[in-house]
């Protein structure tokens, strides 16, 4: 199946490279380390840096490098320019696109989870991959592996 490059640009930056902007490696290693071991957080940081550094990799004239900087710096802001760029610079090169494919769907872990499953689950973002939200639509997740909640005869 062909890479969805508007999808895969958008994934890489509002789950990968925004949230890396916002908390830094040590709390999102932190943050999946609660959530699922510390073997699994010390492969989500591993990733989540080769994600980012393969990324700033393409930004290289001057004016993407200062774009990638303001992400850097403002990351709500930067995010749709580093989007759009991004999406120009996987179009042009295929090889990059598979490459950022394969890190952002690589296994973590022996629970089958991918780094972008394990993102997801940090951070708490429905991945509605296919859909179309318009409007004033809500979109709303299923948690996976939750702790079960007490019953309210059991308070």
């Amino acid at each position: 199946m062909p890479i969805d490059l508007a999808l895969l640009a958008s994934t890489v930056v509002s789950s990968f490279l925004v949230p890396m902007a916002k908390r830094g490696l040590e709390k999102l290693r932190e943050n999946a380390s609660e959530a699922a071991g510390e073997a699994v957080g010390d492969a989500t940081a591993s990733g989540v840096s080769k994600v980012w550094e393969r990324v700033k990799s393409l930004f290289t004239s001057d004016r993407e490098r200062v774009q990638f900087e303001e992400l850097e710096q403002h990351p709500d802001d930067g995010a749709a320019t580093v989007r759009r760029v991004l999406e120009e610079k996987l179009r042009a090169d295929p090889t990059a696109a598979q490459e950022l494919d394969r890190l952002v769907n690589a296994p973590v872990g022996s629970g089958g989870a991918t780094l972008q499953h394990l993102m997801a689950g940090t951070l708490g973002f429905v991945d509605a991959r296919g859909a179309h939200v318009s409007g004033s639509a809500q979109v709303a997740g299923v948690v996976i592996n939750a702790a079960a909640r007490p019953r309210a005869d059991e308070s």
